[in-house]
Order: C-alpha cells, then structure tokens, then sequence
C-alpha cells in the first residue's frame, strides 16, 4: 500500500482536530456520523469501480448497439450510464447518503445554537477582527440552489448573531469529504502554501486576502506560513464568518473576517500582495467569474500574485467514464457551475480582466494530506503531498 492511501487510511471519524467551536455530539449522534460517512464514502467507490466496469461492459455497447457508433462524448457517455438501472441506483445512493450526512450534523447544531453562541463569546480573544454587512445582497448563484445538498446553504440565518451553518459547515465538510481534507480541515490552504513555497520561496506577502473563504479553515494555514502578515479572510455568508472569527480566535489565530462579495469589496486598490481563493469559483457563476479576476487585479499591489485553487480541468482525462464520474457533482449534487466551469477559457478571461496576458499561468498543485500520530508515524507535523491536485490560476501584477 503506498503512503497516500496509508495516510488516508489513517483520517477516521475520531481525527478531526477538537477546538472549542466545534459541535459536541452525544453518543448516538456521533455513531451515525460514523456510519454516514462511511456509507457516503463506501457510495461514492461503488459509484466509481462498478460504474466503470457498467459503463464498460453493458452501458457502453449498449449505446452502440442502438447508435452504430461508442460514445464519443462526455455527453454520449453519461447519456449511456442513464440508462442503466444499476447506474441509477448508485447514483441515487450517494445522492441519499449525502443528504442523510448532512441532516445528522444539522441535529448535533440544532441543540448547540445556544452554546455555540456563549462559546462564541468566551472564544473572543480580540485577535483579528469581524465584519457583517446585513445589507448584502446574496447573488443568486447562492440564493438559488443549496450548493452540495448542505440545508441552508452557506448564508441561511436562522436566529439574531446566528452561528448554524459554519458549524454544520466546519463538522460537514469533514465528514463529506471523508476526512481527507485534514483533521483541521485545511488541506487545501496547506496545498496552496505548499504550492506558493515551491514556486516563489523568497515571497513574503505583507496583506494576504482568501476569497470565499467559509469558516477560514483554508485561511488558517497562510497564519504559520507567514507570520508576519496580516491575514484577510471574506465571505458572502453572515454564520460563516462569525464561526470562523470566533475559531480562529479559539484556535489562537488572528484574521479579519468580513461578509463581502468577491466579486467587489470595499478594500482599497492595490491593498493586498497576495490574494487566494480553494474551490470558490465553481460555486459563483459566468458573470462573477470575470468580476472576480476584475477584483482581485485592483486589489493587487505592484508585484502582488493571485492564486485561485479550483477543479482540474476534466477534459484532461482521458477516458470518458472518468469524465462522467468527476462531474457527478454537476447533475446530482447541486453544483449547478462544476461542469460548465470547465468551458471558460480562463487564460483569456484573466487577460480580458486586465492581467498581462504573459504573466497569466494554469497550472496544477498537490493535495496536502496530513497524516495524523501513530505508532508508525509518532510526528504529528509530517505531511504527505497527495496524487490528487487541483487546478491553479495563477496571475502576477
């Protein structure tokens, strides 16, 4: 077995880092959150492995039998699996086992909203800073659809202060994703560090912006990797940033949330050296994209970088069953942008938003996998740089 999946292995119900904002279950819940994830995560490898070996040996000929040709698209491939009742219902059992995940985290919260708010204030040790704005206008994109089946979205207040869903988001999240995003959560900000690191070592950004950045768990990162700056973090959702303050403070970190829209924030120009974003554009839509990129070229400062993580790019697998699979997400998990996202031609849509067409870079980076203390690996602090990636736009001013 090699050390990606050994790590892998390693990230169980119990290896989410505990904090003080984090929801405590009771017994029986946390056991159902044990077994939904596991159920969700065992879903989703049926839905690969037998999908495959469905789409291969029955959907695929199928197909041909009725249209004289195999399929030749993303398209034709998914049109061939549709039709096919075994297909149906892997699909329909990760779509259920999702909403069933979410739903046990949403009970742990129900009965914590009150706590959640007292932790919230004994948390505030003053570091960072908090801002909402309750006359933002929540763009439609979010308003529309409820973005990965999460009740509520990411904007949903349910009473004054509310907190609800950056807890249901902070404990979801871990669990949909099967703990690989890391017992604190933050992967991903570990990959885009890792990915800054490797490609610009002698770089030491003064003001650092996260775009869409959720409960800041991508942020947190950016705080031991450059200690000397000043940390921003923004999201359109009001629960999300008042959790995220409140664990950052709790986690003894310093940040400034705000509840702004990317798309155009009231810092001024030029006010940032680095600005980031993890898996937020395939959430916005075709119109916000290019404001974003608009945005974040004001933001920047004269050698400032822009460094936006997102979804590889699926056209670049080869075969067809593979497309399909990685843009599941598109057709029956709320995703409305996973699939479409890949038709922009982001280079030129960079440019267009007035970056130098030759400081404009795609490129791909590595998820970080922490692997947590064993008798095999007693070092809590080591890493393992995955074999999934990301997609990275990257832009320098």
């Amino acid at each position: 077995m090699d050390e990606y999946f050994r790590a892998l292995m390693q990230l169980n119900i119990n290896s989410q880092a505990e904090h003080p904002m984090l929801p405590k279950g009771t017994h029986d819940e946390r056991a159902r959150q044990s077994f939904l994830k596991s159920f969700h995560n065992r879903a989703a490898n049926i839905a690969r492995s037998d999908g495959a070996r469905i789409y291969a040996g029955r959907a695929a000929p199928a197909f041909e039998k009725e249209h004289g040709k195999p399929p030749a698209s993303v398209k034709e491939a998914r049109q061939a699996l549709e039709q096919d009742i075994h297909w149906q219902f892997m699909v329909g059992l990760r779509r259920t086992s999702q909403e069933q995940l979410w739903a046990c985290v949403i009970d742990t919260v129900e009965h914590n909203v009150g706590a959640l708010k007292e932790k919230a204030k004994q948390a505030d040790k003053g570091l960072g800073s908090l801002r909402v704005d309750p006359e933002l206008e929540i763009p439609k994109y979010l308003t529309a659809v409820d973005i990965h089946a999460m009740p509520g979205n990411y904007h949903t207040e349910y009473c004054e202060g509310d907190l609800s869903q950056g807890a249901v988001y902070d404990r979801g999240t871990f669990l949909y994703t099967h703990g690989y995003i890391g017992p604190e959560v933050d992967n991903l900000g570990k990959g885009v560090v890792d990915y800054i690191k490797q490609k610009y070592p002698d770089f030491k950004p003064r003001r650092i912006l996260d775009m869409g950045a959720a409960i800041g768990n991508s942020t947190l990162p950016y705080c031991d990797a450059f200690p000397d700056a000043e940390i921003y973090a923004i999201d359109l959702g009001a629960p999300l940033v008042r959790y995220g303050y409140a664990r950052a403070n709790a986690m003894g970190k310093a940040i400034h949330f705000s509840q702004q829209n990317a798309e155009h924030t009231d810092f001024e120009d030029g006010y940032f050296d680095l600005i980031v974003s993890h898996i937020m554009f395939h959430e916005t839509s075709y119109k916000a994209i290019p404001k974003i990129f608009a945005e974040s070229l004001r933001l920047l400062s004269p050698g400032g970088k822009m460094i936006h993580a997102d979804l590889p790019n699926v056209a670049m697998i080869p075969d067809l069953f593979t497309q399909v699979s990685v843009n599941q997400d598109h057709y029956d998990n709320n995703e409305p942008m996973w699939a479409s996202y890949h038709d922009m031609n982001m280079p030129k849509v960079m440019a267009e938003a007035g970056f130098d067409a030759d400081k404009v870079k795609m490129d791909m980076g590595s998820m970080i996998i922490s692997v947590p203390p064993s008798s095999e690996n007693p070092d809590p602090s080591r890493t393992v740089v995955g074999r999934f990636g990301y997609g990275i736009m990257a832009a320098e001013v």
